[in-house]
């Protein structure tokens, strides 16, 4: 189909599709056009031409009335398809030792910024998953997020002693979907300790000899 207005051939292509308050207006008026009469075209609904349209469809409706007051009406729908993906970039992959964040239990605790997830559609779900040292799993949870505040979101974890791999997912609302990983290594840097080392006892040579004593400790 060829674009044109008022002012050019039914052969002309219609280059002002893209100019407000002109674009599919004057198609609708040559169209509508009615034995040389004037055509009155009004947009109903739906959004001016060189509008941006939001994802989803939108309808767009014209009514054509003519100096005789004889009237008609043609739509037609306009689609926007959400095909980006979010972005999510992880943090880098962490070490850490068993002292951080307390000792003798053989962990490491972690605090760490929730990386910022971008999408101009926004989100329907984003969640983060741990798959520990030892292959088994927790979550996923929801990360609690605010769009607005998004900078003050931290989690703080404890982390069994190896590598610890953290996943997050993000979703938009068409179904898009991102993720991305790092990895939380916890290395053991505590010398063992005693916990019931016996007090040492001084015994005389003499007595030891007299007496033929033993010493005994748990």
């Amino acid at each position: 189909m060829a674009w044109v207005s008022t002012s050019n051939s039914a052969r002309s292509t219609f280059t002002e599709w893209n100019t407000p308050g002109l674009g599919y207006y004057e198609v609708i008026r040559y169209f509508a056009f009615n034995s040389g009469a004037s055509v009155d075209v009004v947009q109903t609904s739906g959004l001016a031409s060189g509008s941006t349209f939001p994802v989803g469809t939108t309808v767009n409706t014209f009514v054509a009335t003519n100096a005789a007051g004889n009237s008609s009406s043609c739509s037609f729908t306009v689609t926007v398809q959400d095909n980006s993906s979010p972005t999510l970039l992880c943090l880098s992959d962490t070490t850490i030792a068993t002292t951080d964040g307390g000792t003798g239990d053989c962990e490491g605790i972690l605090t760490f910024d929730v990386p910022i997830p971008v999408d101009a559609c926004g989100f329907t779900t984003y969640t983060i998953r741990y798959i520990n040292p030892d292959g088994t799993e927790d979550g996923p949870f929801n990360v609690e997020y605010s769009l607005k505040n998004f900078s003050d979101t931290s989690i703080t974890r404890s982390f069994d002693l190896g590598v610890t791999t953290v996943e997050l997912a993000v979703e938009d609302p068409s179904g898009n979907s991102a993720s991305c990983s790092f990895t939380v290594t916890v290395e053991d840097n505590e010398d063992p300790t005693f916990v019931n080392c016996p007090s040492g006892e001084t015994f005389m040579k003499q007595d030891l000899e007299r007496m033929m004593m033993s010493f005994h400790w748990d």
